[in-house]
């Protein structure tokens, strides 16, 4: 987590260039956090690894002493939502016009027998540089 976060940050500023969207999947839940660094980028965190191995991981709780809400690489981080206890799949997508070019995420819960998925979050992107929405 945090050492990833410090690479990223690096790799960023070493470059001048911040991404618009960073996706990974290792940790089994599903994760949607926006960071703003110090420029005023606000670049969202999506965490999309609940699509299959049994055991979902919980998040960390406020106040667990393995992640520390003090860590400075949480400076500018905000959790916007999260799902650690069913299985989900995410569906990404471009839409572009006249007027915008958006990347368009959906995430949706896997339920228990016959039932049809439910989707559970929504985010979008403005690919044209301008702040990502909340």
């Amino acid at each position: 987590g945090m050492n990833m976060q410090l690479f990223l940050s690096a790799a960023f500023e070493e470059v001048g260039v911040w991404p618009d969207i960073v996706f990974s999947g290792h940790v089994h839940n599903y994760q949607r956090l926006v960071k703003q660094y110090p420029n005023g980028k606000n670049v969202p965190f999506i965490v999309s690894g609940a699509g299959g191995y049994a055991q979902l991981h919980p998040i960390a709780p406020v106040g667990d002493p393995g992640f520390p809400d003090t860590h400075n690489q949480l400076d500018g981080v905000e959790l916007v939502n999260y799902c650690d206890f069913s299985h989900g799949f995410m569906k990404v997508g471009i839409e572009k016009n006249q007027d915008s070019f958006l990347l368009k995420g959906e995430y949706y819960l896997v339920n228990d027998g016959d039932k049809p998925a439910e989707l559970f979050d929504t985010f979008e992107v403005d690919l044209r540089g301008v702040r990502c929405n909340r």
